[in-house]
């Protein structure tokens, strides 16, 4: 009896502990490159530069553009990323970000609790150049 329990336990674990369970697809993901933010009518001004994934196919000289922009707003950094994720067809991937702007106007806010908001963020790249 104790046998058929621990099979099943045994069963049961292994169902639920696979390794795909946070796998990220390439097709679902929107690479960021650099980050602008800015202060627009009282609220964050997020535009993201993103790896346009048809250009770099080999081969490609019909001048399409490497980056496509996209920007967002809302009342915070967060609501800027889901507004950024409701009007573009992928989500933000900030893992390879490689420069962070801020806006004259948004650093006269304050920049420490957006850089500490950014840095809890756990895809926020720490090496990220800050302009």
């Amino acid at each position: 009896m104790k046998k058929i329990i621990f099979l099943n336990i045994l069963l049961i674990l292994i169902l639920f502990l696979t390794g795909c369970w946070d796998s990220k697809e390439l097709n679902k993901l929107g690479i960021s490159l650099i980050m602008g933010y800015d202060v627009e009518n009282g609220k964050v001004l997020l535009t993201v530069g993103f790896i346009n994934p048809a250009s770099t196919q080999e081969g490609d000289m019909e001048g399409n553009l490497s980056v496509k922009y996209a920007q967002g707003t809302g009342n915070t950094i967060l609501e800027a990323f889901r507004d950024i994720t409701l009007k573009f067809d992928r989500r933000v991937f900030a893992s390879h970000n490689k420069v962070i702007i801020f806006g004259e106007d948004f650093a006269k806010q304050g920049l420490v609790g957006h850089i500490d908001e950014l840095m809890r963020d756990r895809e926020q790249r720490e090496t990220s150049y800050i302009l």
